[in-house]
């Protein structure tokens, strides 16, 4: 039989490997493969090869050894004998590799910490969630598998979705589930559908057993998926109740690796899939060839090295032990010495008119293609560029696919289901993409080479210093220039003037650079707390197409209310609604201090909607080991009392409703439980209202002292919660 199809998920049981696949016709079947772990191994130099191969042959948990030429390093350039182990299955793998070890005859290790998953879709040389073309037999063995090409689709594949909460009767923060029960189960559908479970409690497990089954969703999405699943089969043991989450029937419940009870289905932390989607998570799938469970959860330097290993396994190139140490030492002095960072100029506070940003397009991901830069080809004294360097190949592989969604999105309304899928496909690519200069010297990089990183940060220093020499060269002034980007401006110069500036930067520079914005004014700000020192990255400006763009204000936070952020760009449209600075100064200052004082009077009067005051932040950490009562801690245990599970790194939302109370839990309301209370702490949110005023207008000579208001001097309490919120800009 042949279909069309997406590859849905895969785990390895002893000597199969379990695909399921999702077809065109929205069945989802399991076919399975043969798999034979394999590992290499160098032998000592007094040993010989072929008589050792040979010994290991007649081991009865062997399939067969043979001795083959490979590239046993990075840096090698002549390949060397090594001994290529086949084992018959997972348990066969583990007692060869144990018995080696006795031997004391291995020199070292190749491809032995991989994933199963991973020697078997690396020999394939597909993903999954790749569309496919498979042929079966009628057991359902698999016959072959072609790779269909849609690298140019933007819709998602045909992956459905279901969300799910639950909630706990507990008198505790954190739940125990061998005594506190679930009371409820909250689903959310693909059409927006919210439906929650109440009743006994093997009654709601059971209807939400056979929800799942019913719906049959492939991706099974929840805040902290492990803990979550790992509570409800945890309960059911305890209720001697049997329920089947997956599409493959299970025996009995692995509760440290809970994926292995839910065959059949992806499961995915919410947080992940409200940030990329199932397109965004589909990217992180293909890019690591892992299964989307593994790929969405794992940190961007494991995904990294994923994708190292196949490009490594694809040239040759055997994969090394995980390093522990840095390949090349350095002193204190020399760290000191050749670690300098990304460079920065200050920027010219105040107003500015007519003001170009440059901005380099993923600079070190291109420094890293055109200069070079590769773990084999940097030493501390030069660059090798003799031959082609194995980081810039993977790194082109995600690049490329990056800027072509970044850049198709453009075409699309921004509210439109394209705009959206574009813009998810290449956040999710950049997670990967910044973080691969960084990775680079990182020692838990088994290629890792911290001269490289160096390198990478030397070369983006020279190049922003070169750009700097062009623009002053050219009569431009500088403003402000931050690692990547530069701001600019010259009188009476045109947006065409500026794109040919950036045309002849990319022309001596070797790098993509262009006009990002270009400003009609903008602010560069002072810091607050320093009011004689610049702020770096903190700016808000008009563009000349009439849009706003800022950075490092409350506008751009996510902690920030909906009604603060929709006061302070309602205060720079005023103050921006100038034809010159002379304008802006005169008569639209004036107008937005008004503009102050109307909205401080509607928030002191107590008349705004208090769903529009709602605070988010996150919970980073287990709520038992907070010992200040933050107000998101404050609102994730009033929440923990309700029953609902409350895991590090949730967002909560909230409400002030007496910031100032002795007791810390009658300071704030969370949303769930006080969205219609329809009060609020007045004061609290009208000194958040004059914040915010003063954010944009004190370039301007603003202050509470001058609107007619006690300058507010700051306790230490607002200084900790302004602490704990900045991780939130």
């Amino acid at each position: 039989m042949k279909e069309v199809g997406w590859i849905l998920d895969i785990y390895i049981g002893n000597a199969n490997a379990n695909l399921w696949v999702k077809l065109n016709d929205g069945r989802v079947i399991r076919l399975t493969d043969c798999y034979r772990p394999d590992f290499y191994v160098e032998l000592k130099s007094d040993i010989d090869l072929e008589d050792i191969a040979e010994a290991i042959s007649l081991h009865h948990h062997v399939l067969r050894a043979e001795v083959e030429e490979k590239y046993t390093s990075i840096f090698d350039r002549v390949k060397s004998k090594v001994v290529h182990v086949f084992t018959y299955d997972t348990s066969s793998f583990s007692v060869v590799k144990n018995d080696l070890e006795k031997l004391d005859v291995v020199k070292s290790w190749f491809n032995i910490d991989l994933y199963h998953f991973q020697r078997y879709l690396f020999a394939k040389s597909f993903a999954p969630t790749n569309k496919v073309k498979v042929e079966w037999s009628e057991l359902g063995k698999l016959v072959d598998t072609v790779v269909i090409d849609d690298s140019c689709e933007i819709e998602p594949p045909p992956f459905s979705w279901l969300l799910f909460e639950i909630g706990v009767k507990s008198k505790k923060l954190t739940p125990n589930a061998s005594q506190d029960p679930i009371e409820r189960i909250t689903l959310q559908s693909e059409k927006g559908k919210v439906e929650t479970l109440k009743g006994g409690e093997a009654d709601v497990l059971a209807r939400f057993a056979s929800h799942v089954s019913d719906v049959d969703p492939d991706f099974l999405v929840a805040n902290e998926y492990e803990n979550t699943l790992r509570y409800i089969f945890e309960r059911s043991k305890i209720l001697d109740i049997e329920i089947q989450l997956g599409r493959e029937p299970i025996q009995s419940y692995n509760l440290r690796r809970v994926n292995l009870s839910v065959r059949g289905r992806v499961l995915v932390n919410m947080y992940a899939f409200r940030e990329y989607g199932v397109v965004g998570i589909c990217e992180l799938s293909r890019f690591t060839l892992a299964p989307p469970t593994y790929s969405t959860k794992w940190s961007a330097g494991k995904r990294i090295d994923a994708r190292q290993n196949f490009e490594a396994l694809k040239k040759d190139i055997l994969v090394p032990k995980r390093r522990g140490f840095p390949r090349f030492s350095m002193t204190a002095r020399e760290i000191y010495e050749n670690d300098r960072g990304g460079l920065l100029f200050s920027p010219v506070m105040g107003l500015h008119e007519n003001v170009a940003e440059l901005d380099f397009e993923s600079m070190f991901p291109n420094i890293i293609i055109h200069h070079n830069i590769s773990y084999e080809t940097v030493t501390p004294t030069h660059v090798d560029r003799s031959r082609q360097g194995f980081l810039g190949g993977v790194v082109k592989v995600v690049l490329d696919r990056r800027l072509w969604f970044k850049h198709l999105r453009k075409k699309f309304r921004k509210n439109s289901d394209e705009y959206r899928w574009c813009d998810q496909r290449q956040k999710a690519l950049k997670c990967v993409l910044v973080c691969i200069y960084g990775f680079s010297g990182c020692f838990a990089n088994r290629f890792n080479n911290v001269v490289a990183y160096n390198e990478i940060n030397a070369v983006a220093r020279r190049i922003l210093v070169q750009t700097v020499n062009i623009c002053l060269a050219r009569g431009f002034e500088i403003l402000y220039g931050n690692t990547d980007s530069i701001f600019v401006k010259r009188p009476d110069t045109t947006q065409e003037d500026y794109e040919e500036l950036a045309k002849t930067i990319e022309k001596e520079t070797c790098l993509p650079i262009a006009l990002d914005n270009h400003y009609k004014f903008i602010v560069f700000m002072k810091q607050k707390t320093h009011p004689d020192i610049e702020a770096m990255n903190h700016f808000f400006g008009k563009l000349t197409n009439g849009e706003f763009n800022c950075r490092g204000i409350e506008l751009r936070r996510r902690d920030c209310p909906v009604f603060l952020k929709e006061f302070q760009r309602r205060l720079i449209e005023i103050l921006f609604d100038a034809k010159n600075p002379r304008e802006v100064i005169e008569s639209q200052v004036a107008k937005a201090k008004t503009f102050i004082r109307d909205t401080y009077h509607l928030i002191m009067s107590g008349d705004v909607d208090s769903d529009k005051l709602v605070v988010s932040k996150r919970v980073r950490r287990n709520l038992n080991t907070y010992k200040i009562m933050f107000p998101q801690v404050v609102a994730a245990r009033l929440l923990a009392k309700q029953g609902k599970i409350i895991a590090e790194g949730a967002t909560v939302d909230f409400v002030y409703v007496n910031a100032n109370h002795g007791n810390p839990f009658r300071r704030v309301l969370p949303v769930t439980m006080g969205s219609a209370c329809g009060y609020y702490d007045r004061e609290k949110y009208g000194n958040m209202v004059l914040d915010a005023a003063e954010t944009i207008l004190s370039t301007f000579g603003f202050s509470r002292q001058r609107f007619g208001l006690a300058l507010r001097t700051k306790s230490l309490w607002d200084f900790i919660i302004g602490v704990e919120g900045r991780d939130e800009a």
